[in-house]
């Protein structure tokens, strides 16, 4: 969790738009990320497509993916 506060600390998404790209669009899926900072009193939420690269928060997106991956169960054979 330590990590995951760092880079959430590190993430630059406040100047973003709230829709980045078009999520959805085709059934390419869609992701969205959401930081709340403490005594900031507002949380910021993205959404784009599944799997873009998000530059301000690039760090953040690629802890929080390797997680969801180790954490999805495998699909049955």
């Amino acid at each position: 969790w330590g990590e995951i506060e760092r880079l959430a600390s590190a993430a630059k998404i406040d100047a973003l738009p709230d829709t980045i790209g078009c999520p959805d669009c085709a059934d390419g899926g869609a992701e969205s990320l959401t930081i709340e900072r403490a005594g900031a009193g507002a949380a910021k939420t993205i959404t784009f497509e599944h799997g873009a690269a998000i530059g301000e928060a690039q760090g953040l997106l690629d802890r929080v993916r390797a997680l969801r991956a180790a954490l999805t169960p495998a699909a049955p054979p």
